[in-house]
């Protein structure tokens, strides 16, 4: 269906016509219809473009008056670094779970390998030996 149909600039042309042209005629609408596709693949690409450079330039104009609030804003508040150190109680919190963590871990491994003595898998003895060379810690 697509290829029954012929192009826009193809409907004034009649074929059998052009059969009986010379060369130097088919070569002349050769060449309007390569000025024909490059005129309506040129007119693609400068709407692109404009768009493109239209965006770019509305960005850039927006970032140069946003700029200077959000420096006013992050100077206004002060200093940033108090602002977003945490809570000393949820700093105490953290060290604490993280030295359970360890804690549990090296348990968790002593478990296995008390188990592995009573005959269970190497995997016991593997991981205690991972705690000794510093890996869980």
């Amino acid at each position: 269906e697509v290829w029954s149909k012929k192009p826009e600039f193809l409907k004034h042309l009649d074929f059998t016509k052009l059969k009986k042209q010379s060369n130097a005629e088919q070569e002349v609408v050769d060449l309007q219809i390569k000025t024909f596709a490059y005129w309506k693949t040129m007119t693609k690409r400068l709407v692109d473009y404009v768009q493109i450079i239209s965006r770019a330039n509305l960005s850039k104009e927006l970032i140069d008056r946003l700029k200077p609030a959000f420096l006013e804003a992050v100077e206004g508040a002060g200093d940033l670094k108090a602002l977003m150190v945490p809570d000393e109680s949820l700093g105490r919190e953290r060290r604490a779970l993280t030295s359970r963590i360890q804690k549990l871990k090296r348990a968790s491994v002593l478990l296995q390998d008390a188990e592995c003595k009573n005959g269970c898998s190497f995997t016991g003895e593997r991981m205690a030996k991972r705690f000794r060379s510093g890996d869980l810690q």
